[in-house]
């Protein structure tokens, strides 16, 4: 396995202008069938056959709109490269089909999605080299969870963002508050949350994409919070050792969900023991949420290199 890029790399990502509005791509919604649950996604095709299918898949809080905010967001990017990319509604989330399991949340969301993509693939990945994973956060983690399935579909990498193997004891207070409520109560945050949870300092972002993010922003059941922050940390490591395709991760300096330092990063891409290669690095000047950044075009950009690398 080689790890690179794992000091903290004050250069790796220069603050890029950026202008949030909402993207202009061309992309259409559609259904996939998650073994008999409804998974709704926005498909974009840039028509190249030779490029990865990229599925991208979203954290707590958010529907796959996430990545479709702002000219500059992933879905345009990746359509600009000749990709096709699906940016998914989780369980739970948006249009997808609602999910009332009482425990196991991520690992069963996990097999729905893994069959959710199966279908896409059917429909979608003739002629292609494989599929590409993109999870960013809660996404993340099932990403990686996908990765270590047994397929019917080609998976050629995964690429991950907003996650490690820490969690900051904020976040442990706050799955401790949740412990009488319903477990699938609804969480909704107010935008002074939204601000200080997801994003960086003043000046790392445009203002306008609060405006722009508002229609991908959903309830987090609660759940998922819970279960995040108990069973994650244990989970990790045996999550990680099961991925055997190159593996690219990218922390936030100013995450506030985990803690961010070259040493953590070292630590969580130690992991990867069954990975042939693992690509590791931290975005200064970033919050929680990268792509919603000045240096989310920089994250953009280090995605579809890494799907060229891995075809």
């Amino acid at each position: 396995m080689g790890i690179s890029a794992i000091a903290v790399p004050v250069n790796l990502v220069t603050r890029a202008e950026s202008h949030i509005t909402m993207s202009q791509h061309l992309s259409v919604r559609e259904i996939l069938d998650g073994a008999g649950h409804p998974i709704a996604a926005s498909r974009t095709d840039g028509g190249d056959r030779e490029t990865a299918l990229i599925v991208c898949i979203p954290g707590g809080g958010y529907t796959g709109g996430y990545f479709e905010v702002g000219d500059s967001c992933f879905m345009a990017s990746a359509y600009e490269r000749g990709h096709a990319a699906l940016a998914i509604d989780r369980p739970a989330y948006g249009e997808s089909g609602p999910l009332t399991v009482e425990t196991d949340w991520y690992p069963t969301q996990s097999r729905i999605i893994e069959q959710a993509i199966d279908d896409a693939w059917q429909k979608h990945g003739d002629g292609r080299p494989g599929i590409i994973l993109v999870g960013h956060s809660f996404g993340a983690t099932i990403a990686l969870r996908i990765a270590g399935m047994d397929r019917r579909w080609p998976l050629l990498g995964v690429s991950i963002d907003g996650t490690s193997g820490l969690i900051v004891p904020s976040m442990t207070d706050l799955a401790g508050s949740l412990v009488d409520m319903p477990i699938h109560l609804p969480l909704a945050l107010g935008p002074e949350a939204i601000r200080s949870m997801f994003y960086g300092p003043e000046g790392s972002y445009d203002e306008s994409v609060f405006a722009a993010a508002a229609s991908c922003i959903a309830p987090a059941p609660a759940i998922e919070i819970r279960e995040w922050v108990s069973q994650w940390p244990l989970e990790v490591e045996k999550v990680a050792a099961g991925v055997t395709v190159p593996v690219q991760i990218r922390l936030s300096e100013h995450d506030s969900m985990q803690p961010v330092d070259a040493e953590s990063l070292a630590v969580f891409s130690a992991l990867f023991t069954a990975s042939p290669r693992v690509d590791a690095g931290i975005y200064p000047n970033c919050g929680h949420n990268t792509d919603h950044h000045l240096g989310g075009r920089q994250l953009n950009q280090d995605r579809l290199a890494f799907a060229a690398s891995c075809v």
